[in-house]
């Protein structure tokens, strides 16, 4: 199905690989919390580096080298962030952002190594944010301004 028949709101509900670049840019409401640079996301591209963009309502990870190779990670279908040990191409054993997520289809695990080395603010700011996002106020309410909605296309 085309991304142009897909309902607005899918920033935060689904997660999306390889999109066009007009679909990493902030949508109207969509506020940029933090940006991690260099990010490694582990588990899809081991040994790649990319920026992890943190906003209010999903995360990006994007390839340095290869932009095309991108991820977008909406809030609503992660179900655990946690800390774990792993081997990374890049920076050995460490710890990384472990994430799992499900849809109605899918499970999905994501883990991403900050490869600024002795800085964690990569855990601290998406655990900070998922926390205390708009995922604790029930799905009713959020969906209640269409005009917020129709400028996320």
């Amino acid at each position: 199905m085309p991304l142009e028949n897909h309902i607005p709101t899918w920033y935060d509900t689904e997660i999306r690989f390889d999109l066009m670049t007009r679909y990493l840019k902030l949508c109207t409401g969509e506020k940029t919390f933090e940006v991690l640079d260099p990010v490694e996301d582990t588990k899809g591209n081991n040994g790649e580096p990319g920026k992890l963009v943190v906003t209010n309502l999903r995360l990006i990870w994007q390839s340095k080298k290869f932009p095309k190779i991108n991820l977008s990670i909406g809030y609503n279908p992660i179900t655990s962030i946690n800390i774990k040990s792993v081997t990374s191409k890049l920076r050995g054993l460490t710890e990384s952002l472990h994430i799992l997520a499900k849809t109605k289809a899918s499970r999905y695990e994501f883990i991403f190594t900050n490869l600024v080395i002795d800085n964690n603010r990569l855990f601290s700011v998406v655990l900070a944010v998922q926390k205390y996002s708009v995922y604790t106020i029930p799905a009713l309410s959020r969906n209640q301004d269409a005009k917020w909605h129709r400028s996320c296309q």
